[in-house]
């Protein structure tokens, strides 16, 4: 089969020949997942239409988010998002890590994945999974529990800014010493992102933390993977 993909960062339409379909679903959340298994590329994944990873890069992605947010003292972790399993795994790789709460609020991805994708990470003990949709969190419930907390959720953009910020608050309310945000994919350049990237990082001050930003380039995402990560000060 012939799998089209529209990539709305830079405008262009990809046709990837010779593919397979390995499952697609609607999920309960309203999220299309297509896992898509391309040459070279291997087995992909797309949501509602953008690619989120692909086997040949997706270790890339993790480990580069995952090792600048934990350290060799890290215990406790939280993830909001992560529904395929990939950051997890790279956050159990650590042996200080005890404990890792996972909070994905679409418990069809992670059915997908855990019956479609192999992590190894699902039967772990130190996993605790919580289908709550992040943005009802109240950080009060929690404050200051985990020494990492890492947000890869959908991608941040002006127009919905103002309703990640209490978010936001809440995540940095839950956080000891690191907080990791995935900002964006798709950008071209490094820089492309750069209005979206310096509102963050006011908000991010105001909550008290220093912040850096750190971009790779992915090539599945045809651009750059970018983040933010803020250290309490």
């Amino acid at each position: 089969m012939d799998y089209v993909e529209e990539d709305p960062g830079l405008h262009v339409t990809y046709t990837w020949r010779n593919c397979r379909l390995v499952h697609r679903e609607t999920t309960h959340r309203g999220t299309l997942v297509e896992l898509v298994h391309r040459p070279i590329w291997g087995l992909s994944c797309y949501m509602d239409g953008v690619i989120q990873s692909c086997e040949l890069d997706e270790g890339l992605y993790h480990k580069t988010f995952v090792e600048a947010v934990l350290s060799k003292d890290t215990q406790r972790v939280c993830l909001f998002g992560g529904g395929e399993g990939a950051l997890a795994r790279d956050v159990l790789t650590y042996p200080s890590v005890q404990q890792v709460d996972m909070y994905e609020w679409d418990a069809d991805v992670v059915r997908i994945f855990r019956d479609h994708v192999s992590q190894g990470v699902w039967s772990n003990p130190k996993l605790r999974l919580f289908h709550e949709d992040a943005f009802q969190i109240r950080g009060s419930d929690k404050p200051l529990a985990y020494d990492a907390v890492l947000v890869d959720l959908f991608d941040f953009d002006e127009d919905s800014l103002s309703a990640w910020i209490p978010f936001l608050e809440n995540a940095a309310a839950w956080c000891k010493t690191t907080l990791g945000l995935y900002v964006t994919t798709q950008a071209p350049l490094p820089g492309t992102a750069a209005p979206l990237l310096e509102r963050l990082t006011r908000v991010l001050r105001t909550l008290r933390f220093t912040v850096t930003p750190l971009s790779v380039y992915i090539p599945s995402f045809h651009g750059y993977a970018t983040f933010l990560i803020a250290k309490r000060t």
